[in-house]
């Protein structure tokens, strides 16, 4: 697998866990555990998105 690939995968898995974090924030709320989650999840999600795009260059 290239670099590419693997940051490709690496999105897919994190937009997969934000997608069930925020249905799990809609239907009852998040922990405070939870919720530091969902952020260290978007964090990382942006992190790779801006990764992929330099390697894409």
């Amino acid at each position: 697998m290239t670099r590419e690939q693997l940051l490709e995968r690496k999105s897919e898995m994190l937009k997969r866990n934000m997608q069930e974090l925020i249905m799990k924030q809609n239907q009852r709320g998040l922990t405070r555990q939870d919720g530091k989650y969902l952020q260290q999840v978007i964090k990382q999600f942006h992190q790779n998105v801006h990764s992929l795009h330099d390697s894409a260059k």
